[in-house]
Parts: structure tokens; sequence; C-alpha cells
């Protein structure tokens, strides 16, 4: 099957792709846009969605296409399509002047086919005449019906009529004066209303007194912080036996301790990824004045993913160091720049198969749900970083450093 590019005349825009044909749908005036019907349509950066249904492609009016015409170019190599998504136009008979070599347009490309014409080489016969026929409203591709039937399932409108109520229950401020859309999840987790009523009313009603001392009211401290503890440690699916919680104000202050108190020396060194928060780079800092050896790895060319053939090489430079030290390997759940959530379970396996401590920020990834330091994940990390505002809004001032119990022995203040 030969597949045909729909290229906008006078440039090297791609409008869009077809496979086999054009057929004849409609016409209009020159003065109006053409509207021709093409077979197995597919945009330019979308596979095909289908070999048979019928689908429309609207010319735009600024291009030279006369109705009832379409400028096509003939499908490249398949081996030259994975080097460039686009149609390349630039051999020496693309670039021809004005009345080039017979058979080409004004730039050089194949000269535009009427869709009354015979058709392209390798269509189908039923593109020779009218488009094939079809029930009234159309054929829906597959996906198509599949996403309609998403759309209108009880599923979902059970739970869009959920997330209304939460809206009005908890959110109602938003829509209160002018409307505000609030994106800025990363930064801050809006305190839900009813989170700020209870506790607030667990305030009024509760005595409570210093965790540290033997009584009434601070053996209820020390119980709500015993269970604050263990409810952090199922959010993260962290084996209690192995980790251990220490509250902080925030991600960056967790990641302070590590930064004042992780054994640094000219035996060592540290590793980080690109899309680090910059408090990232203060433990780097301080690890530097130490005499450890401070390194980074970048981006795969042209994207926002990370370089792993760098990071594995980087992390391997620990084996030519035979005398000690403590090395430790710092990177995010979630980039902080992207939003991008990298492989961190085979990050942290080879770093931990190389010798090196890990330490997490989670602070950008513990709010989408996807912080997990079960067995199966592979998320052996011995330190992790968040903030819990950025969770659920409110209290602020409050984070926490999950640390395996085995790794603090390392830390010293």
């Amino acid at each position: 099957m030969t597949d045909f590019y729909v290229m906008e005349s006078g440039s090297d825009t791609l409008k869009g792709r077809f496979q086999h044909a054009v057929v004849p749908s409609r016409t209009t005036s020159s003065a109006d846009s053409s509207r021709s019907t093409l077979v197995g349509w597919r945009d330019p950066d979308q596979e095909i969605r289908s070999d048979a249904s019928d689908h429309s492609f609207d010319v735009p009016p600024n291009t030279s296409c006369a109705p009832g015409w379409v400028n096509v170019v003939e499908r490249r190599p398949r081996a030259a399509q994975r080097q460039c998504r686009t149609p390349s136009l630039t051999s020496p008979t693309s670039r021809a002047a004005p009345g080039g070599p017979a058979g080409q347009g004004s730039l050089g490309r194949p000269p535009l086919v009427p869709v009354s014409g015979p058709p392209p080489p390798g269509a189908p016969a039923h593109a020779r005449g009218h488009a094939p026929d079809r029930p009234s409203g159309g054929i829906d591709h597959p996906k198509e019906a599949a996403r309609k039937a998403f759309l209108s399932s009880p599923g979902l409108m059970a739970v869009k009529q959920h997330m209304a109520s939460v809206r009005d229950r908890d959110f109602a401020r938003l829509d209160r004066g002018p409307k505000t859309v609030y994106l800025d999840y990363t930064g801050a987790m809006l305190a839900p209303s009813t989170l700020v009523e209870r506790h607030l009313s667990g305030l009024q009603n509760t005595i409570l007194g210093n965790p540290h001392s033997v009584n009434t009211p601070s053996a209820d401290s020390s119980k709500l912080d015993d269970d604050a503890r263990a409810a952090v440690l199922r959010f993260a699916r962290a084996d209690p036996a192995k980790y251990e919680v220490i509250w902080t104000a925030n991600a960056s202050a967790s990641l302070k301790i590590i930064a004042e108190s992780y054994p640094f020396s000219s035996k060592g060194g540290m590793l980080y990824a690109p899309d680090v928060h910059n408090s990232v780079l203060g433990i780097g800092n301080l690890a530097e004045s130490k005499g450890a050896r401070v390194n980074s790895f970048g981006f795969q060319k042209d994207t926002l993913c990370w370089d792993l053939d760098c990071m594995r090489a980087r992390l391997g430079e620990k084996g030519n160091h035979k005398h000690g030290g403590n090395w430790l390997f710092v990177i995010p759940g979630q980039s902080n720049a992207s939003g991008i959530k990298h492989p961190i379970g085979e990050c942290i396996a080879r770093a931990k198969a190389a010798g090196w401590d890990v330490c997490l920020d989670a602070a950008a990834l513990a709010p989408s749900g996807g912080l997990d330091l079960s067995a199966s994940t592979g998320v052996d990390a011995d330190f992790v970083a968040l903030s819990f505002y950025k969770i659920f809004g409110y209290p602020t001032g409050i984070g926490a450093l999950i640390a395996r119990k085995t790794s603090l022995n390392k830390l010293r203040k």
C-alpha cells in the first residue's frame, strides 16, 4: 500500500497524509475552500486511523489547491521517515525554480493530481470512482467509538458527579467572585475546607500536651504522633521495620539534613540529576567543601529524558576509587522542571548495585500518588524527602525525611 502526503502548495508545510487515494466528495467555487474525502486519513504525527472509513480534510482557502484538486507527494522509504517526521523536499529537483523540469510544480514537487482522474499507484479499485457507501451519519473509527463509549459510561459520569461535589464542598472559594483556575499543584495544594474545619474542631475539643511528658494529654499527643508516622509509611508503602519518619519543615529542610549530616569526604562523591530541586545544589556545595567529587549527568539530545548511558558511566566511576568513602546519588522522583516521571526504579537499582547511597526528592512525585518504597518496585532509596502541604495544603510548614534505618547510622551532625 502506498501513502501520499498532502502538502500546502508553495511551502514545505505538511497538511496531512492519506493511504491509497483521494476520492471526490464535493467541490465549491474557487472563492471557498475545497473539501475532499480522504481514504485512510491520518494526521502528520499520528498512525493511520482507518483503511476503509472515509474522513474529510479541508483544504485551507489560502492555498493554491483548486477545488477538486490536492497536492500529493509519494511517501519516501521507511528508513528515511524514521529520521524525519515530515517529507524531505531537499532533493535537487525539489528546489527547482519556477518552470523547472517537466512534470514538476513551481517548487519541484509532483504536479496537482485531479481527484476525478486516474488513482495514484497502488490505489484500491474502489478509489476509481466515488467514496464507498456508508450509513447515514458516517462510520466511527473504533478508537472514536471507544472514546464516545467511555465519555458516556456510568462510571465516568459517577466520577464527574463526585468531583463536582468535592469542588462544591471543599473548593467553593474558586467560584466566589472572579472564577479562578488553579494549576500550581506542584508548588502547593489548595487546602480543602473540610480539612481545615476538622482540624479546628480537633483543637477546640481535645487537650494535647507535650508528647515527651507522662500524663494523659501528653499520652494523647504521643499516640497522634505515632499514628501520623504510621500513616506516612503506609502512604509511601514503606516497610515500618526498615524505614523511619523524621518530621521536618518541608522537603528542602529534609535535604538540608542530608547536606549537613552525610559523611562527605575526599574519598567519596556525589552525583545528581539535571532536573533536581535547587536545594540539591546546596548539598553539592557542602560536599565540595569537604573535598568530595561532585558531578551530574544530562538529558538525552533534544529531549527532557535523562541520558541513562551517561548516568551509568558516572555511577561506574566509583569503581575507580578503591579507598572507600561514601557516595551519594540524588535524583527527583518526578522532574521539578517538566513533570516527567523518570525510571527511578531502574536508576536506583543501578546505583545500589554500584555501591551508592540514594537520596530521592519526592516533593513533586508524592502529590501524584506515585511514591512507592515497597520491595517490588525497586525504589530502594536510603533517604526520601517530601513536603505535605504539596499533598493536602494544610497545615503548612510540615514535611518529612523518610530514612532507611540502617542508613541513618551514617548521618553525623
